[in-house]
């Protein structure tokens, strides 16, 4: 009830269904490799090599919109497919099923997806939505009767956020025109993704670019955690009317990605919505995630859904313990707001891998909202760890 496949409608009218190539809901301990996708979404995939005369046509892709805080279309296009034009939620024509035009639901102001009889059915059954369900913290109920707090209108502030032993990056021109949404752009770097790089992926850039600088950059991830202030987000399973302006991002998650076999099989994304629950936040706003080595995270490891959840007695809260990533930390966000403090085009553009690992995000930068990895030394359980933090 709640995704439909997305179809490709040629200019003959004929119709053709996209190809899903990935789904974390199904899969959630799947599709960390390389850069990967985060395991709170789907995508499909789909195309053709047009003739002049049927670029020059109409063509469409249609589709029943889901329950989900974000969903963009791509068109990649040119010799090497490297032109892109990106529409998102706001751009669509929608309709109901008679054909009557209807209110697009990710306008300010307009009934979410939520409204719909089918939709709102599924997520009270959560029957499709996997990592998400734990984004609502209470009931919909509740947390629908809870006044919202005002997000943005902040001034750029360094209050909680402190420079830490491991560097968060930007990504550079060069590679946001090999990733999904790499249309999402300021300066030719992507605005949707920020990244800390393991030791393969240090290894790989310096064979790539023929420089030794991405081996110094790259750290050996092992015990540590994460730290951040949590954006104000599009929460699709509570939201009945959509607030644009209140949201600092759509959406924005953290992952573990691998590079070298065999594939971590833990689930590696945390969400907003799972931080912002009751007790995995602080009083001032502020998310934790604990990382460690895939053995230590697998003997905490419960439903294989979802990734274990830690008691940090220092911080009076719960944290998400996800696997030590021997690529990259990801850190995607979704539909970001160019007035929120914490908008990763704040943060400096390379030109390349190379440029960018020079230019790290700061705390001047993005205020507490800078995704803050402390690497912990001389621990080797995730006991030892929550002992340590403070």
């Amino acid at each position: 009830a709640t995704f439909s496949v997305p179809t490709l409608v040629l200019p003959s009218g004929a119709q053709r269904p996209l190809d899903e190539q990935y789904d974390g809901y199904k899969t959630p301990t799947v599709g960390n490799f390389l850069f990967g996708q985060a395991s709170d979404t789907i995508y499909y995939e789909g195309g053709d090599h047009f003739s002049l005369e049927e670029s020059t046509s109409n063509w469409g892709l249609i589709g029943v919109l889901p329950n989900a805080a974000y969903t963009s279309v791509e068109l990649s296009y040119g010799k090497a497919r490297d032109s892109r034009l990106v529409f998102e939620g706001d751009d669509y024509k929608t309709y109901f099923a008679a054909q009557s035009a209807a209110p697009n639901p990710y306008v300010t102001g307009n009934p979410t997806v939520l409204t719909y009889s089918g939709q709102a059915r599924c997520a009270a059954e959560g029957s499709t939505i996997g990592l998400a369900q734990l984004g609502l913290g209470s009931s919909g109920a509740e947390a629908a009767a809870t006044p919202r707090e005002e997000p943005a209108h902040e001034s750029l502030t360094m209050g909680g956020c402190e420079e830490t032993n491991t560097a968060v990056y930007r990504l550079p021109k060069d590679l946001s025109k090999t990733i999904a949404d790499g249309g999402n752009t300021t300066g030719g770097c992507s605005t949707t993704y920020l990244y800390s790089p393991g030791v393969w992926a240090g290894r790989m850039y310096a064979a790539q670019y023929l420089s030794f600088l991405p081996i110094r950059k790259s750290y050996n991830f092992a015990y540590g955690f994460i730290k951040m202030k949590l954006p104000s987000v599009f929460n699709n399973f509570v939201d009945r009317v959509y607030k644009g302006p209140e949201y600092q991002a759509l959406m924005f998650d953290i992952a573990s990605n691998y590079f070298k076999p065999p594939a971590p099989d833990v689930p590696f994304t945390v969400t907003t919505p799972m931080l912002q629950a009751d007790g995995f936040h602080t009083d001032d706003g502020f998310g934790y995630v604990l990382f460690a080595p895939l053995d230590a995270v697998r003997a905490r490891q419960t439903d294989g859904k979802t990734p274990p959840e830690i008691e940090v007695p220092g911080l009076k809260v719960k944290a998400f313990l996800i696997n030590a990533p021997d690529f990259l930390f990801v850190f995607r966000y979704r539909g970001p707001s160019a007035t929120w403090p914490g908008f990763p085009g704040n943060a400096p553009c390379g030109d390349s891998a190379i440029d960018g690992l020079e230019m790290p995000a700061t705390c001047e930068d993005l205020g507490g909202y800078l995704p803050q990895i402390t690497r912990v030394d001389g621990v080797t359980s995730v006991d030892q760890l929550v002992a340590r933090i403070r």
